[in-house]
């Protein structure tokens, strides 16, 4: 069974920023397929692709240019 988890723990787990194009807070990681993830925005369904690890997607994700 896979474990289910909240968008809110999600974001405090992975400490995830906003999105970078319409600043929704709540992106959610998904397992596509196993041990295939994907971040995207709940909102405008922004995506950054895919990674093997949610902690990947993750930094990936808070990756930003300054």
């Amino acid at each position: 069974m896979i474990k289910t988890e909240t968008l809110g723990d999600v974001v405090k787990k992975f400490k995830l920023k906003p999105c970078p194009f319409c600043g929704d807070k709540t992106p959610i990681i998904d397992e596509v397929e196993s041990h295939v993830f994907e971040i995207q925005c709940h909102s405008c369904s922004a995506s950054l692709g895919y990674f093997q690890t949610k902690e990947d997607a993750a930094k990936t994700w808070n990756k930003r240019t300054e």
